[in-house]
C-alpha cells in the first residue's frame, strides 16, 4: 500500500515529508541488458498505475530510447484511452510537441499537469524517419518487470491496418518507463482557530489514520470525523503519529 507518514504535535505541528518514491505510479527500471524494439510506427506498452481503480492525476512520465540518427522535431508521445474495439487504444488523452531524436541513448522527460487520467492507459512513441533499415531508433526493453503498477508482457503497435498486438520477446516487452503520479501531496497542516490543528489533504482515495505510540505491535486506527479530506484536531499537548494510506 502507498502511504504519506507524519508526526504531528497537537501542540503545534511537524511534519516528515514522504520520499519521492511515494509518487511513482508506474516504473519499470532499466537494466544493463536493455535492448532496443525498434518498429515503423507508433508503438508502446498499455500500463496498469498502482492504486484503486479511480483516475490519477498524473505528474510526469520519463523513458529511455535509442537512435543511430539524429532528427529535428521526429519523435511524438501519445497516451490513449483503450476504449477502442476490442480493447484498443481510441481516445487520444495525449499528444507531445514534436520532440527531437537524439544520436544515441537518450532520456526523455514529459510534465504532465492536465485532466485526470485512467489507471489503465497506452502510451506510445513514434519516431519519424524510422524507415526499418539504414535509420534505427527504438525504445528499451529490460531484463525487469515494473517494480511499480503493471504491465502486459506484449505492446501495441500503429500502423498499415490500424492497431496491432506485438509480442517480440517473452516477458521482456515491456518497456523502461517512470509514471509519477499526485500520491496524497498537497498535505497542508493549519491552525484555523486558537488552539485547533486542521490536517488536509489533495486525494479523496486516501484515508487518515493514528498510531500513538509507533511499536511493531501497536495498530494504525481510522480517524474518526474525518470529512471528506480534512479533519481538525483540539491542542492536547500529545504527540500522535498519523499516515495518509490509500483506501
Amino acid at each position: 500500500m502507498s502511504r504519506t507518514d507524519f508526526a504531528l504535535s497537537l501542540l503545534g505541528a511537524a511534519l516528515m515529508l514522504p520520499s519521492a518514491q511515494a509518487g511513482i505510479g508506474y516504473e519499470v527500471p532499466s537494466s544493463p541488458t536493455s535492448r532496443e524494439i525498434s518498429l515503423v510506427g507508433e508503438f508502446g506498452n498499455q500500463i496498469f498505475l498502482r492504486g484503486d481503480d479511480s483516475q490519477k492525476l498524473l505528474t510526469g512520465f520519463t523513458f529511455e530510447y535509442e537512435s543511430n540518427y539524429s532528427m529535428t522535431a521526429g519523435m511524438i508521445v501519445r497516451f490513449y484511452q483503450n476504449d477502442g474495439g476490442q480493447g484498443t487504444p481510441g481516445t487520444l488523452l495525449y499528444q507531445s510537441n514534436p520532440l527531437d531524436i537524439k544520436l544515441g541513448h537518450d532520456q526523455v522527460s514529459i510534465s504532465y499537469n492536465s485532466t485526470p487520467i485512467p489507471k489503465s492507459f497506452t502510451y506510445t512513441v513514434e519516431f519519424q524517419g524510422n524507415d526499418g533499415g539504414a535509420n534505427s531508433a527504438g525504445l528499451l526493453t529490460p531484463d525487469t518487470i515494473p517494480t511499480e503498477g503493471q504491465a502486459y508482457d506484449d505492446m501495441w503497435l500503429r500502423s498499415t491496418g490500424g492497431w496491432h498486438i506485438r509480442q517480440v520477446l517473452t516477458g521482456h516487452a515491456m518497456f523502461t518507463a517512470t509514471v509519477t503520479v499526485n500520491d496524497g501531496q498537497g498535505l497542508v497542516i493549519s491552525s484555523p482557530a486558537v488552539n485547533q490543528i486542521q490536517v488536509s489533504w489533495q486525494d479523496s482515495t486516501y484515508k487518515l489514520q493514528r498510531q500513538d505510540v509507533v511499536t511493531g505491535s501497536s495498530a494504525w486506527t481510522d480517524v474518526p470525523g474525518v470529512t471528506g479530506t480534512s479533519t481538525t484536531f483540539p491542542v492536547t499537548g500529545t504527540i500522535g503519529f498519523f499516515r495518509l494510506i490509500t483506501r
